[in-house]
This record gives structure tokens, C-alpha cells and sequence, in this order.
């Protein structure tokens, strides 16, 4: 079970990862040239050329990929930004790929993203998430876009009230490649996904083995968590393991029952100071007679969705009783 909510839409594409092509264009509104037959990607002579415009004031060109970066952001910031593109010269089809995030990325773990095309939500989950599934690249397009066509793409983040104090001095960026196909080359029928043929981002993490850290015990006596942006009021023990008395869960969102029993948690694990812990690879959460085991891939420091306890035979779900959290081999090693 993974930690974040990827959402397709029925009527995009995404298919295997890859990536060719590049933006050549300058910040805020400009143009970038494009070969646009499927022979650019196969070395054969090219028929085409197409442009690309872009509206965006807070995006950068960085390595001929477009760039938008967060840094100094605020605990409980919401806010978005609108990319429009449009192409010319002849009609095309429009592809975009994301970059692979950096295998640890505490910042991109925490924010919670969603992107939009034209109004419909192609992807949401945290930033890194949403970029590693993006980076097999989608189609944008429903058909053809006419020249001067806009197509608006929209990026729309939050940074949770209760995200460690830590988070605000890091910094994550969302950068995507553009590729512009012209449509009189290639039939609906026969298209494959430009962006085929890289090496895909999924093993990222880097995680060679998957280890019991500990457990935070006797929750049930605890009960409700109710998620605080005061120092240590939702910080939850490791009391049994090798983690005992070294990490915590630092709750950042609940769902509590009836006012009274935490059935769902979701945290991030911290040192003492409140620093990210190694990455969580897998979390169990026990309430009643059952036990809810998660994978979290990739592996994160948070779990980057609310977790809850298994639902019992009534339909009910019981209050959390403990929670035991795996972390990756290697970088409990470097403790």
C-alpha cells in the first residue's frame, strides 16, 4: 500500500519512463524551438519544427528544463501557480516528464501537491511522489492543439501547520521537460510515448533493507493524539527497539473518534531534536485484535498520509493500541 494517492485521469496517457527533449526558452514569456516528428527521437531526417510558449513569472530555465522552486515556505502555506503553454507553426501534440526528486528530500515529502491540466487532476500526493510518477511522462493533450491554442497547467501545494520547524530553511523544485510532436507525422493510433527508454526513478530511495526500528507503545492510554504545532506535544516515543529513546513520532495529522479514541495518525519520524529520522520504509499499526501493515514507498521520513487501524468486524475501527515503524538498513547503519 502506498503512502500517497496517485490519481490518473481516464483520458491521459502515462506510460513507461523516459525522457528527450528540452525547453530553450528564457523565464517568464517566451518560446522554445522544438523537432517535433517522431524521427527526432530515432536519428532519422526531421520534417518540422514547432514552438512552444509559455506564461509563467515564477518559473526559471534551468539546464533547458523549466523550473519552479519553493523555498522559504511557511508552515500552513497553501498557494499555487498556472503554467499556460501553447504551441505554433503547425498543430502538435504536447508531452511533459518531471525529473526524478533526490532520494531524500524532506521538503518535497512534506508538501502535498497536486497538478492539474486544463481544470482535471492528472496527479496528487506529496511533490516527490507526484514527480517520480510523472517522470514516465504524459500526454497532455485530448487532441491535436491548434497553434495559439492554450493549455493551462496548474501546480497547487500546502505545507501542513504541524511540518517541523526544521522545514522551513530546505528547499525542493518541480522541473519538467516539453516535448512537441506534430501531429500530421504521427496517426492517433500509432503513438507511443516519447519520453520511453530512460531509466526509471522508482528505485531511487536507495533502500538495500527494509529493518524494525522500534515501537511506540501504550498509544491506546494516550488516546486522542490530537496533532499540535507545539515543541514535543505530539511527540510519540520509540520505547522498544534499537530507535528506543533515540526517535519519536511526531504526529502531523489524526482522525479521532467520537472525541475521544485516535483511530488514524499520520507523523514523521525525528531525533531528539527534532531532526528527520532515517527513511520509513514500512509502518504497522495494531488496534484491537488486528495490525494494518504498510509499505511506504519510496521510503520517507514521513508517511505522508493519514494511516489508520484495521477496520473490525462490525465495520468500526478500533483506537490505535501501537505503532512499529521499519526504516532503510543503511541509514540506520550511520547512526
Amino acid at each position: 500500500m502506498s503512502r500517497d494517492s496517485l490519481q490518473l485521469s481516464r483520458r491521459r496517457l502515462l506510460a513507461t519512463v523516459g525522457g528527450i527533449g528540452a525547453i530553450g526558452a528564457t523565464a517568464g514569456v517566451g518560446t522554445g524551438a522544438y523537432f517535433t516528428d517522431r524521427e527526432r527521437f530515432t536519428n532519422a531526417i526531421t520534417a518540422g519544427t514547432v514552438e512552444i510558449g509559455y506564461d509563467c513569472d515564477s518559473c526559471t530555465v534551468v539546464d533547458d528544463r523549466l523550473t519552479f522552486a519553493f523555498d522559504g515556505l511557511d508552515r500552513g502555506t497553501t498557494d499555487s501557480i498556472v503554467i499556460d503553454l501553447t504551441v505554433e507553426t503547425n498543430p502538435a501534440r504536447l508531452w511533459l516528464r518531471t525529473d526524478c526528486p533526490p532520494a531524500f528530500d524532506p521538503l518535497g515529502d512534506a508538501l502535498a501537491v497536486e497538478f492539474d491540466v486544463d481544470g482535471e487532476t492528472v496527479a496528487d500526493g506529496s511533490l516527490s511522489s507526484v514527480s517520480r510518477s510523472l517522470a514516465a511522462g504524459i500526454r497532455l493533450d485530448d487532441g491535436c492543439l491548434e497553434p495559439g491554442a492554450s493549455l493551462e497547467t496548474e501546480l497547487t501545494w500546502s505545507l501542513s501547520k504541524t511540518a517541523p520547524e526544521q522545514l522551513a530553511g530546505e528547499t525542493a523544485t518541480f522541473t519538467a521537460e516539453l516535448v512537441a510532436e506534430q501531429c500530421r507525422h504521427v496517426d492517433e493510433g500509432d503513438l507511443t510515448n516519447p519520453f520511453t527508454g530512460l531509466e526509471s526513478c522508482e528505485d531511487a530511495s536507495g533502500c538495500p533493507a527494509c529493518v524494525s526500528l522500534g515501537k511506540a507503545d501504550d498509544l491506546d492510554e494516550r488516546m486522542p493524539i490530537e496533532p499540535s504545532t507545539a515543541d514535543r506535544a505530539t511527540w510519540l516515543p520509540i520505547d522498544e527497539g534499537p530507535g528506543s529513546g533515540e526517535y519519536f513520532l511526531f504526529v502531523q495529522d489524526a482522525e479521532i473518534k467520537d472525541g475521544a479514541e485516535t483511530t488514524a495518525i499520520q507523523f514523521e519520524l525525528v531525533d531528539g531534536d527534532g531532526n528527520p529520522g532515517p527513511p520509513l520504509c514500512g509502518v504497522r499499526i495494531k488496534g484491537g485484535p488486528n495490525t494494518n501493515e504498510i509499505e511506504i514507498e519510496p521510503p520517507s521520513t514521513s508517511t505522508g498520509a493519514v494511516l489508520s487501524t484495521l477496520e473490525n468486524p462490525g465495520g468500526q475501527r478500533p483506537a490505535i493500541s501501537n505503532v512499529e515503524v521499519d526504516v532503510c538498513a543503511e541509514e540506520v547503519g550511520r547512526q
